[in-house]
């Protein structure tokens, strides 16, 4: 579902009935997301500018409960994301501000 998503935004096509649909269905899948699937998700919504708020309050919530097993990339794609859409999460910046401050001096 999440390749999907991702391919069709890596093509730049912007079809936002096909996009509601997948962002219905993972926020439903969200809580057993790993974090690429939390990452690519919120990142294929931001590239088109469709803001699913349901699917980046579950991504979120989901990306804060993996902390420590986000990566660089993880990471830099869901702060990204979520600026690039306008929206807002306390709980993703700290998560994301903490593992940024644990893990940058493994970042190339």
């Amino acid at each position: 579902l999440i390749n999907m998503a991702w391919a069709f935004a890596k093509r730049a096509m912007h079809h936002p009935e096909l996009f509601d649909s997948l962002g219905a269905r993972a926020t439903m899948l969200a809580p057993d997301f790993n974090p690429q699937s939390c990452s690519n998700a919120v990142w294929a919504f931001a590239v088109l500018s469709l803001p699913h708020a349901p699917l980046l309050t579950a991504t979120a919530a989901r990306a804060c409960s993996l902390g420590q097993e986000l990566g660089a990339q993880d990471l830099a794609n869901l702060a990204w994301s979520f600026a690039k859409l306008g929206r807002r999460s306390s709980a993703l910046e700290e998560t994301v501000a903490a593992e940024v401050a644990k893990k940058a001096h493994n970042f190339s």
